[in-house]
């Protein structure tokens, strides 16, 4: 459905997370630029699972 945006998607909702985690003060047991860290991390992990899939002609 989303073939087109897939990896945008993934990226996003990592993003999002980070950013509720940020503004609503949700403590994880670091520091903010750890938590900062690990959440680029797990976004370019994500995004990198996520396949390519080709263009639907």
């Amino acid at each position: 459905m989303f073939t087109r945006y897939d990896k945008f998607i993934a990226a996003l909702i990592v993003a999002l997370f980070s950013f509720i985690r940020s503004y609503f003060g949700i403590d994880v047991g670091v520091d903010d630029a750890t938590a900062s860290q690990i959440a680029q991390v797990l976004m370019a992990a994500v995004v990198w699972l996520v396949p390519n899939k080709p263009a639907v002609k």
